[in-house]
């Protein structure tokens, strides 16, 4: 039972997914800072909602996997499969450096601010109390950071950011707005049904709920985007196919993160930036090695190999985790 709700509720979210990946596509041609400030809001809809869905259930810990999963999902997986199809069409391709790693350096930051609460957590062994106090103005600051983020890449250098091409929209501004209200209002009913099956299948198929937050519900919630990004990068389109990529990885670090910690003090949740050791170093080792790899503003496939395998390996270690954790016991 558990196995067919599953099923079909992420069959529908890839759905919704992409239909809000395409209206939101549309809202951004609509004009450069409309369009991008429409695109900082929905380009992470359907992570948003599955957070804000685990929260209301009080699964904190799913919701803080798949906030890192979604990093690492767009990072590592999307990225990797960007350069890896793109290079297999193109044996190098060229992207902005300066951009790329500007958004590299966004990344590292944002390393720091979620790392040094877990440093503060676990060395110091805070309360609680402190620990989320904490969290929660870090919070502040990250979303301020993410609103100068929006004024250098739509205001004052976004010719670094600039489409190579000027595309129209396919419907007017006021029939893709009400299309992509419509698909993430789907999207909420099916990330509180996906989210209320999640014990039922932890415990059929005996996987940890990290493995579900940090690999399964990302590849869901990142659908529309993978596809997005892979198929413009065959189209040697670099510079938009890492926008969907890595700055869709900024947007969940600097924006979508601190949010869910804010809307967890809302919900009275103890949601807070304290991740598990190991999380926190899989996230910086992901994050030095897409610097290194952009800082050349070139890509090819064996990179993108690289990529996709780094991802692979630590999906395989996550899914031996419960019975890892089980032997010890």
């Amino acid at each position: 039972t558990h196995i067919v709700i599953v099923r079909s509720h992420i069959v529908s979210m890839c759905n919704n997914t992409y239909c809000v990946n395409e209206q939101q596509h549309m809202l951004s041609l609509s004009g450069q800072i409309t369009g991008g400030l429409l695109n900082a809001w929905f380009g992470n809809v359907v992570e948003m909602l599955l957070c804000i869905a685990g929260l209301r259930r009080g699964e904190l810990v799913v919701v803080r996997s798949t906030l890192i999963g979604s990093i690492l999902s767009n990072l590592l997986l999307v990225t990797g499969c960007s350069f890896l199809f793109g290079g297999m069409r193109h044996k190098v391709q060229e992207f902005s450096a300066i951009g790329a790693s500007t958004n590299a350096s966004l990344m590292t930051l944002s390393c720091m601010c979620l790392g040094l609460p877990t440093i503060y957590a676990t060395i110091l062994s805070a309360a609680t109390a402190s620990e989320l106090q904490i969290s929660r103005t870090v919070s502040f600051f990250l979303i301020f950071v993410y609103i100068q983020y929006l004024i250098f890449q739509l205001g004052t250098h976004s010719f670094l950011f600039a489409d190579e091409e000027e595309e129209t929209a396919d419907l007017p501004l006021w029939g893709a707005a009400a299309v992509l209200l419509c698909c993430s209002v789907m999207c909420s009913f099916c990330s509180d049904f996906l989210v209320s099956s999640i014990e039922g299948v932890v415990t059929k198929f005996n996987l940890s709920k990290e493995f579900i937050g940090i690999i399964l519900l990302p590849i869901v919630g990142n659908a529309a985007e993978h596809y997005t990004s892979v198929i413009v990068a065959m189209r040697n389109k670099m510079d938009l196919s890492l926008a969907c990529a890595v700055g869709s990885s900024c947007q969940m670090a600097l924006f979508v993160t601190p949010f869910t910690v804010l809307v967890g003090w809302a919900l009275d949740q103890p949601m807070s930036l304290d991740l598990h050791a190991f999380e926190l170093l899989v996230l910086v080792m992901s994050v030095l090695i897409i610097t290194s790899i952009l800082q050349d503003g070139y890509s090819h496939w064996l990179e993108g190999s690289m990529l996709v395998s780094a991802y692979c390996v630590i999906a395989i270690i996550y899914f031996f985790e419960e019975a890892q954790y089980s032997e010890i016991i």
